[in-house]
Formats: structure tokens, sequence, C-alpha cells
């Protein structure tokens, strides 16, 4: 099923929202991205990884929104996605199961960002995914060191949950975050986020 959510962000960005889908040519951005990071560091190869993510975001779908910025030429430029709570999380089977104190848990993940888009896109895919996300959840992740400092210097309301692991061929860290912490941020900060 295809959430028809598509909202069009300006200089010929636009964030599509598709729901319940898996989507191979987003798990081949993801894999492709990760694999060509300066910083990151694999013992597969490129079709390996490739159909790794695949077999688990297949697995995934149906707990799945997906998130993506397409540029003018429809190609894409981010894309997350956000798994509601269930036994499979990639978090989960990372760093184990936590003890959240919150009935609903969302596990923002695969993010992955061409070099040519401004941060700021991030923020604004961030301020749409929480639209999907009950108020009284928690979010947790796995985000890369370098991800994780810049959204520390900009104050951002991650808690690290424990030290860190070789992940996806990058050092991460597992953080959580109260969705009423993320929204009452990116409200302080809305000029940023609206550029």
């Amino acid at each position: 099923m295809i959430d028809p959510n598509s909202l069009n962000l300006g200089k010929g960005h636009k964030l599509v929202v598709t729901k319940g889908m898996f989507q191979k040519e987003i798990s081949k951005f993801v894999s492709e991205v990760y694999f060509n990071q300066a910083n990151f560091q694999f013992n597969q190869s490129l079709n390996n990884l490739i159909i790794d993510i695949i077999n688990e975001d297949k697995i995934l779908a149906c707990h799945s929104t997906v998130f993506t910025i397409y540029n003018a030429e429809q190609q894409c430029q981010l894309t997350a996605r956000l798994i509601k709570s269930n036994p499979k999380l990639p978090f989960f089977k990372s760093f184990g199961s936590k003890d959240f104190q919150y009935t609903e848990v969302y596990e923002f993940a695969r993010y992955a960002s061409t070099k040519k888009l401004s941060f700021i896109y991030t923020l604004r895919l961030f301020q749409n995914m929480l639209s999907h996300i009950p108020d009284n959840a928690v979010i947790v992740a796995c985000i890369d060191s370098d991800l994780y400092d810049k959204f520390c210097r900009l104050g951002f309301p991650f808690d690290k949950i424990s030290e860190p692991i070789f992940y996806l061929g990058s050092l991460t860290v597992p953080v959580n975050a109260k969705v009423k912490n993320i929204e009452d941020w990116l409200n302080k900060h809305k000029r940023i986020c609206s550029q």
C-alpha cells in the first residue's frame, strides 16, 4: 500500500512517504551510500551488502514507513525508515532488547543521504516522520558516530544508551529519544527547519 503523502519541499525537492511496501531501489540506494562512505568499512562486497539489506528490508516492510526525498530529476537524495516495534527490529538484534518504559517504540533506521543534500532536509524529514508516531512513543536508533556527533552539536535530544559497536560499516551509537522531546526541539528550531 502506498501512502499518498507527498510534500513539496521547495528547490525541486519532494518528500514521498510509503507505508508497508518493499522498495528494492531504496534498499540499493542505502547499501550504496553506506558502502561508499569514506569512513565506513565492510568485510563483504557491495553486492552481498545489497542482498543482505534487501532481505532484511523485505521482512521489515510490513512494519515500516519509508521517507524519501527526491530531487527535481526524481533521483533519491535522502531516505530513512521508521519501523514500528516488533521483535525483528534491527536495533534489538544489534543491541539487545532494552527495558524501555514505553509501550510504543519505533526505530529510526536506514538513514542514508547523498553529500549534495543539506542537513536541513534531514530535519524536515524528522518533522514529517513525527506525524506518523504517537506523542507518547520513544524512538530508538543505531546512528553512525559522525552523525551522532552532528546531532549532539545541535543539541538534539538523543540519549546514548550504551557503548558504540561496529555495525553496518561504521562505529554506531545506540540512542533513544522521546517523541515529545524531539517535537519540542524541532519547535524551538523552526527557523532552521523551514529554510
